[in-house]
């Protein structure tokens, strides 16, 4: 038994926002660090950034290559989530405050998740099974020419 086995019994869609909301926290925190790393030109914060911006895209990846939901779905929130978390904290840290424009475009990105979780799951439908290819023409036409044309 391992430690992560707990994630087993959560409900996957819970199990998913989770993820995609620690995808978008270490993306803006790794934009914050490279913040950090253009104010101070100090390597430590660009190995930092390097770091953190390489687990979140691992994180990324694995969502991605392990879940059902489209990439369109799943990017929306990921970005929303990294956009709003590097606003709060530059709003708290530096007392910088989004413009006008700038709100209404987090408040859109909002209402897309809203309205993405809001839709009914879809039923996804086995593909009908292949259709066998056909080797020559001599088996469509019954002939006993090859399927060039050409007599042998």
């Amino acid at each position: 038994m391992t430690h992560l086995d707990w994630l087993e019994s959560v409900d996957p869609r819970v199990r998913t926002w989770m993820l995609m909301v620690l995808i978008g926290s270490t993306g803006g925190l790794g934009d914050l660090c490279i913040e950090r790393w253009a104010r101070t030109e100090s390597g430590r914060w660009g190995l930092l950034s390097a770091l953190v911006w390489a687990t979140s895209l691992c994180l990324q990846a694995w969502l991605l290559s392990n879940d059902s939901r489209s990439l369109g779905r799943l990017l929306v929130m990921i970005t929303v989530t990294h956009v709003l978390l590097v606003v709060i904290v530059e709003s708290l840290y530096h007392r910088v405050l989004p413009s006008g424009q700038e709100a209404v475009g987090m408040l859109v990105g909002l209402l897309a998740i809203v309205l993405l979780e809001w839709q009914a799951p879809q039923v996804i439908v086995e593909p009908p099974p292949a259709i066998p290819a056909v080797e020559s023409a001599s088996v469509q036409t019954g002939s006993t020419a090859p399927a060039s044309g050409r007599p042998e």
